[in-house]
Parts: structure tokens; sequence; C-alpha cells
């Protein structure tokens, strides 16, 4: 009622909060259903009520019939009749179990952070390294190197996880159960990263495993706005390529493209008659242009230079940017 006592519940709310007493003199006030700390919060919700105003579901902490403490979601509603309010309807939501997961999934996230601080210190690591490089080395050794290290900063890309993160953050409390996956697919890539960022070459089957993880990520993060096709015959999983080579390619078309609902940004991925993996993007170049270093495609060059003898090919026409990179046979290219 307008005085804040409970003058009615369903039996599930009498098993939360325990019984109506008999004696009407004697019902519980609704604000003694939660800790000292949520009164306030709670009667301002009931004045705006009564002005008139639209409230919005909010958290709170209430006190169970054996005095132990649960968190809850509120809805609450006005009860009129005649044209005026005689009192307030409020659904109370047990989300206990909702925290647990949220904090599980909070632990998750700061070990991504951690994760994530302990390869930025690598990456420093390993510049000092290539600075205090003997410059007796044949140019080749150096160079590859070199290739290496960039190969290592474009994998740690920390725009890309810092985008993952703020993703996940948002997941937490809407979809738990979505973030949870997220999170899965995140560490699957980052661990994809630290395992093969030594190597020259990979199997396609493996890049392709890699590639479906990071692109799980991608489409929770642009909620259709990108569409990914891949049409590769399995008789060409064996066939090898330099690692984390399709994600430079895919984010190079992220970042210079605008793309939206109405707009997606479409990227074809398939295997042409001359044995070349081909990434084929729409063209919708930004209006603003960012400042392009060229460094991805031109580290794909000199990764591919220091393997074999052919060229990856970038081509762009007035609609499509088409990337086209060669396959390589395993027992022509083995690496020790």
């Amino acid at each position: 009622n307008m005085k804040g006592d409970v003058v009615f519940g369903n039996k599930a709310g009498y098993d939360f909060f325990g019984p109506q007493p008999e004696d009407p003199s004697q019902r519980l006030s609704a604000l003694d259903c939660f800790i000292p700390e949520d009164r306030p919060r709670i009667i301002e919700s009931f004045k705006k009520t009564a002005q008139g105003l639209i409230t919005e579901p909010d958290e709170y902490t209430a006190i169970k019939a054996d005095g132990s403490l649960c968190p809850v979601m509120v809805f609450g509603n006005p009860i009129i009749r005649n044209n005026e309010m005689v009192g307030r309807r409020g659904i109370i939501v047990d989300i206990s179990e909702r925290k647990k997961q949220e904090e599980k999934l909070i632990k998750a996230k700061e070990e991504l952070e951690r994760i994530n601080s302990t390869l930025e210190q690598s990456v420093a690591e390993r510049t000092k390294q290539l600075t205090e490089a003997n410059t007796q080395l044949l140019k080749v050794q150096k160079e590859n190197l070199q290739s290496q290290f960039e190969v290592l900063k474009q994998q740690v890309n920390p725009h890309f996880l810092f985008n993952s993160l703020n993703v996940l953050t948002s997941l937490i409390k809407i979809d738990p159960d979505l973030a949870e996956s997220f999170t899965e697919r995140l560490s699957k890539v980052y661990r994809y990263v630290l395992e093969n960022k030594e190597k020259d070459l990979v199997n396609l089957s493996t890049e392709l495993e890699f590639l479906n993880a990071y692109l799980f990520l991608l489409e929770i993060r642009f909620m259709k706005k990108l569409f990914i096709d891949i049409k590769i015959d399995k008789s060409y999983y064996d066939f090898q390529i330099l690692p984390i080579a399709i994600q430079l390619i895919i984010e190079n078309a992220i970042k210079h493209n605008t793309f939206s609902k109405a707009q997606p940004l479409k990227i074809e991925i398939f295997i042409d008659n001359q044995q070349r993996l081909n990434i084929v993007n729409n063209l919708n170049v930004r209006e603003t242009k960012l400042v392009s270093t060229g460094v991805g495609l031109e580290n794909i060059n000199r990764r591919y230079a220091l393997v074999c003898d052919q060229k990856p090919e970038f081509i762009k026409t007035n609609d499509q940017f088409i990337a086209k990179l060669p396959l390589l046979k395993s027992e022509k290219f083995e690496t020790e």
C-alpha cells in the first residue's frame, strides 16, 4: 500500500521473506525486506512512481526469512484504481546464480588482462633483443628475426584485445552463457598465437581452426554487420600457409572500410585454380581515411620471401580488394 506495508504476496514470496502476520496492524514493511543501505533508493523509486514517472528495474540486496542476504532484481509498477495510485506491485527475482556466473566471468576477464600485460612485456623484451642484435649477422638471418618480431607485434594487437574485453564486459550482464563461449574462443585465439609465433609455416587446417575461433569473436562484436564465407575443400588442408596471414588481411579490411547492417562488409575466402588462397572483400572505403602504415601487407610479402620464391598478390578494383596468398606443399617446405 501507499504506506509501504506488504498487503499481499504469493507463496514464493512468503517462502522467501517469511509468512505475513495474521494481524493487519503487524504487517511487514517492504523496506524491512532489504538491507539498510538499499532503503533510500527504494524510497526514491516509490516517490517517482507516485509522481507518475517510469522507473527502471534495479538490483538490491534482500533479507531472507532466515536472515541470510540474497541479491535480487526488483521490477515495480503502480497499482491504479479509479485513476488513483493506491499502492505498488513488485516482482522480485533471485539473481544469486547469475551473480556467481558474473564473478567467474569477471575473474576470466582479469586473467585475460594479465595475459595481455605479459605479452606486452614479451614484445618489449623482444624489441630490446633485436636492438642489441649483432650487426655482423647475415642479412637473411637478420631479416628473419625482424620478420618474427613484426609477426608477434601484429598478432598481439592491443586494440583487438581491448575491443574484445569491452564486448566481454557487456556480455557478462546481458548473456552470461554467450560471454562464457566468448571467453573460451578468445583464450583459444591467444593460445594459438603463443604456440605458433615462432613458426614460419602451419598447415592450412590448423590456420582454419584458429580462424573459426577468431571469426566467432568478430561475429559477436559486429552483430550482422560482417559476413565471412569460407569455401575450402578438405583436399587442401595439408597445404601450408603463413600463420596469422588471413587474420591480418581481414583486420585490414575492417580497418579501411565502413559497414553497417544495411551495408555489411562481405568477405569471401576460397582457393582458385592456381592453388592460391583468395580473400576478397567488397569496398566501402571510410570517408575519413585512417593512416595506413602498410606494415600488415608488407609483413606478409617479406615472410613469403623468406620461405619460398612465390609472391602474394594484392589487387584493388573499383568495388573489391583481393588478396591472393600462395599455398605451399608441405613436403617441399619443411622447417627445422
